[in-house]
């Protein structure tokens, strides 16, 4: 058990009902304790932001509203699943030195983070963990990020430092709770305290490099949103199955290198190559190139907020008349100085899925394979079909070429072709556009996600 205390408080009472009993954690800007409730008489654990104190004495009003709509914000994602830490209170501490800072008291949980468990497991000899104990620990992690991102709420520092983990054996079963839903977010949010931290040297960040997806290193990348909590916890299930963490750096500039360089950074081929051997996996990998259309039925379609693929965009400003679509890069070295794409209905996906799972319980080992026409459409010819298809006419603005887009992508599946038997059956642009049409008149909702989201309705050329 530590003897330290940071904060000279072990043994007080904060906020006359809340006992210090000892500390538990210390991070960046934040310390942990043990307490006890003074008339529940049950443990709690309380983290002071004393990293913070730094706050400007004018902002501090505006961040302790902040600190209650986020605390109000983790109890409700608590209520429906319990996956999530559970806030009890959140308050505000000035200690007998004049420290200002704020405070949140949490449930107490007994248990381990999941960053501290691996690393006893490593210095233990122990060997990574198997697809199986992997799939049956981070589910718990998906299913309170799936309820978080249904309401329109991303964590974006999934690590397993944010991932505590409950019993005594957690590769055959244990539970988990997510931690920090929305504290950093909020700190790093907050321009003057960012201002006023740095004149004291200390950087606030809303995200672990380590752990970081392209988009929160570069916006150019495009916004984050609840994929970059997938790929997070992507990063995550990597560094269990293989042991090691899964990108590659030494400091933050390495580690922007290594998630935006789709050379470096994990793909699922890599991780199945690389785990494949010590699990004994087998695998089919399917590699889509730009999925369009919908269901010829009409009953699934495609539709996303923010909306970023450019057949969608475009029939949205078709029906719905809300601003132009705008062509981003016009003076690429291709026929018309537009992007080409290679587009695949989804329903020849569809097709090579089946003819995956079969190519799969028949092979062992794994494979991979490209899905597309091989034919590929510059954005101009899709906004010239989709003008045909939907006989309405569009409002085209062109902008400056976007960060990281080639010039041109068309799939070559030969390998589809000639292993699998796969062959698209819709090869006609304006074929797939229709069906997409058909299904966004009757179909197109909004979701959590449009709200606020609308400035991004033209990256056309996803």
């Amino acid at each position: 058990m530590t003897t330290k205390d940071p904060l000279g408080i072990v043994g007080s009472i904060i906020a006359e009902k809340y006992r210090i009993e000892r500390l538990v954690g210390e991070g960046g800007f934040a310390v942990v304790y043990r307490a006890q409730h003074t008339i529940w008489n049950q443990p709690v654990a309380i983290k002071f932001f004393n990293g913070l104190s730094s706050a400007p004495v004018d902002q501090r009003e505006e961040f302790r509203n902040q600190f209650i709509q986020e605390g109000a914000l983790l109890t409700e994602l608590s209520s429906q699943t319990a996956s999530i830490v559970q806030a009890r209170d959140v308050g505000e501490y000035t200690s007998p030195y004049g420290q200002w800072m704020p405070y949140m008291v949490l449930e107490w949980l007994d248990g381990v983070a999941l960053d501290t468990l691996l690393e006893r497991e490593h210095a233990s000899g122990i060997g990574p963990w198997t697809v199986e104990q992997v799939v049956t620990l981070l589910s718990q992690v998906a299913n309170a990020l799936d309820v978080a991102h249904g309401k329109g709420i991303a964590h974006r520092d999934i690590k397993p430092a944010n991932i505590f983990v409950l019993g005594a054996a957690p590769r055959l079963s244990a539970t988990l709770k997510v931690l920090d839903f929305g504290v950093a977010k909020m700190m790093s949010d907050n321009t003057q305290l960012k201002a006023a931290m740095a004149k004291t040297g200390v950087n606030i960040t809303s995200f672990t490099p380590q752990y970081g997806a392209p988009e929160q290193f570069s916006r150019s990348y495009g916004a984050t949103g609840p994929w970059t909590d997938v790929y997070a916890l992507a990063l995550v299930a990597v560094e269990m199955l293989t042991g090691k963490p899964a990108l590659d750096g030494e400091d933050i500039v390495q580690l922007a290198f290594a998630t935006g360089n789709p050379e470096r950074r994990p793909t699922p081929l890599q991780v199945v190559l690389d785990a494949g051997p010590a699990h004994g996996l087998r695998a089919v990998i399917l590699r889509y190139f730009n999925a369009a259309g919908a269901d010829p039925d009409g009953e699934i379609g495609e539709q996303h907020d923010p909306e970023t693929h450019l057949i969608p965009l475009i029939l949205n400003a078709a029906s719905e008349s809300n601003g132009p679509v705008t062509v981003f890069g016009t003076d690429y070295p291709t026929p018309d100085g537009t992007c080409i794409r290679d587009y695949v209905h989804v329903q020849d996906l569809a097709n090579a899925h089946v003819l995956g799972l079969k190519y799969l319980q028949e092979s062992a080992g794994v494979a991979a394979f490209n899905l597309g026409t091989g034919r590929g459409y510059s954005v101009r010819e899709i906004i010239d079909a989709a003008r045909r298809v939907t006989g309405r006419d569009l409002r085209i603005v062109e902008g400056p070429r976007r960060p990281g887009d080639p010039p041109e992508l068309v799939a070559d599946a030969t390998r589809a072709r000639r292993i699998l038997g796969w062959r698209p059956d819709w090869v006609d642009i304006e074929s797939v556009i229709e069906t997409a049409w058909r299904w966004h008149c009757g179909h197109a909702v909004r979701n959590p996600w449009a709200d606020g989201a609308r400035g991004l309705s033209a990256l056309a050329q996803s």
